[in-house]
């Protein structure tokens, strides 16, 4: 079978690396012929976006006399979906895939997100949020989460007992700036009174994000993390002296459909966790059991509490962890997702295929 990816993403981003890359690398290890058209950075009005190239479409066309099926990964731009469109038309199966709520963005780079999903023979969602809002459009949608990959999320080798125990944070911090106030308070009241160290990795040198966590340089050594985005197999070891990982969110309908990516990876390392408990966060975190939810400022105090005097507690909630990570979000069992998604898709465009040869 040969599979073309167009994707928004950038290869240095690791959004592209999980859905793209990973599956690229199942498909061609099962013997597939795969190839992935990457996208570029642009700015919108002063805001930052990917965007599918202008070379990707002219690739896509040039390729479609023999190609199998069509992944449309998060691009919604009118190229794209004009490209998809002509694909269709030709009787390749298009698969449109998305990891976040996309069609939440107003502007040219994502407004036939909506189309896309409506037109594609099969829809790929990463969280059930995604699912929800597929499924109204959108009869033939799967739920496929964002993997992991559990070798290189791994407990780590480096981990040590610290005598102060580190509280981290890892995302990118150009767009989590909101989200990350959400800590700011509970984390200095904890500080007023408890001993531990806070690592972001990372804030990318976010100015917003340094003054905000500045107040608690007063009380606990505070680590910003690199000021430039590091490859997906440098972030473990910069993760390794984590002893609780966070995943703070703001309530929105944004965040309600993103999957959970970073929560995952730190608790496929044997981090315990702690999230709001907000969109796909509900699915990945057993309150209690592998991690806890946070709802509001006394919760976020309490049950950090907790994990900042429980060195017992910790590993036994990270190996509860990493055993569901490894169960329902591992590459192995996410690539068994995709391609049964895919294998709709292809049954859908022969039986249309077969209605017009006999009609």
């Amino acid at each position: 079978m040969k599979v073309m990816f167009v994707t928004e993403g950038i290869p240095s981003t690791q959004s592209v690396v999980h859905r793209v890359a990973y599956t690229k690398e199942s498909l061609a290890k099962r013997g597939d012929q795969v190839s992935v058209l990457y996208g570029k950075e642009t700015t919108v009005l002063g805001h930052r976006f990917q965007r599918a190239s202008f070379l990707s479409t002219i690739r896509s066309l040039l390729a479609f006399g023999d190609l199998d099926a069509l992944v449309v990964h998060r691009a919604a731009d009118p190229f794209t979906a004009m490209i998809a469109s002509i694909g269709r038309r030709h009787g390749i199966p298009v698969v449109f895939d998305l990891d976040d709520a996309i069609y939440l963005r107003w502007n040219i780079l994502s407004a036939w997100a909506r189309n896309l999903i409506r037109t594609s023979d099969a829809v790929t969602a990463g969280s059930h949020a995604l699912v929800q809002y597929a499924t109204r459009l959108n009869s033939n949608v799967h739920l496929v989460p964002s993997p992991v990959d559990t070798e290189t999320f791994r407990p780590s080798i480096l981990r040590q007992h610290n005598a102060v125990p580190t509280v981290g944070w890892m995302g990118d911090g150009r767009v989590h700036e909101s989200n990350l106030k959400v800590i700011v308070e509970p984390l200095l009241q904890l500080a007023l009174r408890v001993q531990f160290k806070l690592k972001l990795v990372s804030a990318l040198g976010n100015p917003r994000i340094l003054k905000a966590f500045q107040p608690l340089e007063k009380y606990i050594d505070v680590d910003y993390g690199p000021s430039e985005w590091m490859a997906i197999n440098e972030i473990p070891n910069l993760m390794a002296e984590f002893d609780i990982s966070l995943m703070p969110l703001l309530d929105t309908d944004f965040n309600r459909g993103k999957a959970g990516q970073k929560l995952l990876e730190s608790m496929a390392m044997e981090i315990p966790v702690m999230a709001s408990p907000v969109g796909e966060n509900n699915y990945i975190v057993s309150h209690g059991d592998n991690g806890f939810l946070a709802s509001n400022r006394d919760e976020w105090g309490r049950y950090l509490d907790i994990l900042l005097a429980s060195p017992e507690l910790r590993p036994q909630m990270g190996k509860r962890g990493r055993r569901k990570v490894v169960d329902g979000y591992s590459r192995d069992v996410c690539f068994h997702l995709f391609t049964e998604a895919l294998g709709t898709a292809l049954h859908g465009v022969r039986k249309r295929g077969a209605r017009a040869r006999t009609a």
